[in-house]
């Protein structure tokens, strides 16, 4: 039984995919980590974030990533509403991926004790490449 879990795990393992930014710290983006985390917020009723990351500075242009996220809870019987706006340019070339993504999510209660959160997130993205700044040999 467990051979067959394991093979099945590298199974599905290999058919997922990693995120497609060069963004090493998905897991402090609440919304880029599962659209189902917004609205959970304790004390407000919006949470605004702003988060840049510069990574791999021993190349010869590091990569950078910007994300600013929006998050409104209950804005309509128990429905909340994120935004999210994603800038990542990536080595010499520039290769710049712009992202805008519009997230819902629902809380549900559950005994009164528990809580379970739906979420579901959908977007539009733009990639660029400045094939300028790149050097090609021929033979």
């Amino acid at each position: 039984m467990k051979k067959r879990l394991i093979i099945f795990s590298l199974f599905i393992l290999n058919l997922s995919y990693g995120q497609d930014i060069h963004f090493s710290q998905g897991l402090i983006d609440r919304m880029y980590l599962n659209p189902s985390l917004i609205g959970q917020i304790n004390e407000n009723d919006y949470r605004i974030s702003l988060l840049r990351k510069s990574q791999w500075n021993s190349v010869s242009i590091p990569f950078t990533t910007f994300t600013t996220s929006f998050e409104n809870k209950d804005i309509f019987k128990g429905l909340n509403l994120g935004l999210q706006f994603i800038n990542d340019k990536a080595g010499d070339s520039k290769l710049t991926l712009n992202q805008i993504n519009i997230a819902l999510s629902k809380n549900i209660s559950i005994f009164k004790v528990n809580q379970l959160s739906i979420g579901a997130m959908i977007g539009m993205a733009q990639k660029h490449l400045d094939f300028t700044s790149l050097f090609f040999e021929e033979e």
